[in-house]
């Protein structure tokens, strides 16, 4: 996983440098699917760098997809900190077996 938030923000990098900063700005982020797969500690390095990385001060909403199942209180803290500011709850079952 480390690696992949790497790459991540490589490609970030990237287009950072291509798009300049009149681009950087957004109005809305949305990070999506198996964010709780992070590792602790590269989970907050990837919401720091992302921070860095692009202009959020025109940021209104943050959503994170967040798994009710697996999401710890000191996960959603470390999300508050970050500036996110709404949860999308996800559910790959309503069965209690699974």
């Amino acid at each position: 996983m480390r690696e992949f938030v790497r790459r991540l923000l490589a490609e970030a990098d990237l287009w950072a440098r291509e798009n300049g900063p009149e681009h950087q700005a957004q109005d809305c982020l949305l990070w999506r699917g198996n964010t709780l797969l992070l590792p602790s500690g590269v989970d907050v390095a990837a919401y720091s760098r992302a921070q860095g990385r692009f202009n959020f001060t025109r940021v209104l909403e943050w959503t994170v997809e967040v798994n009710p199942a697996t999401a710890s209180e000191e996960y959603l803290r470390m999300l508050r900190a970050h500036a996110v500011d709404r949860i999308s709850l996800g559910a790959q079952s309503f069965d209690p077996a699974e």
